[in-house]
């Protein structure tokens, strides 16, 4: 009994070990991260801008995450090297921060700025076209006695 105890205890030990150093070196790796806020010209937070995080060396989006109610947004993971950032939102004018340089294990902070904008707006119409009988001048519909009694006349009481 006191030998199964013993191995139980060892497997465990071993199982404990086994995770805590995946959990460890999943934490390493060579990334960093882009933070910051984005503000209106009077110092206000901007809730819900668009941020994009592009890449320079590749031209390519990185992250596009929106900024919180407190104006802030946060972009992890990114791999070392220089991005610029791009914000939208309805009624701004968009915003470009360039040469944001990201290192491994850092989190670079930028403050972003947008100035107010022209407001546009997009009309969609969309309908149902329906067709119109033109050569025929009946509806094909008809309508009982009942329902004729039923309906409100200013002769009846």
């Amino acid at each position: 009994m006191q030998r199964f105890f013993t191995f139980s205890i060892g497997m465990v030990f071993l199982l404990v070990a086994a995770l805590a150093a995946g959990a460890a070196f999943g934490q390493g790796g060579a990334t960093g991260a882009i933070s910051g806020e984005v503000l209106d010209t009077q110092g206000g937070a901007v809730a819900d801008a668009e941020v994009q995080i592009i890449s320079v060396a590749t031209d390519s989006l990185a992250r596009k995450i929106s900024t919180g109610t407190d104006g802030g947004f946060a972009a992890t993971l990114l791999p070392p090297g220089i991005y610029y950032a791009v914000v939208n939102k309805s009624g701004f004018a968009e915003a470009k921060i360039s040469a944001v340089e990201v290192r491994v294990t850092e989190t670079t902070k930028v403050a972003i700025t947008l100035k107010a904008g022209a407001v546009s707006e997009r009309v969609e119409i969309s309908a149902q076209v329906t067709t119109v009988e033109t050569t025929n001048a009946t509806t094909g519909q008809s309508i009982s006695n009942e329902t004729v009694r039923e309906r409100p006349a200013r002769s009846r009481q």
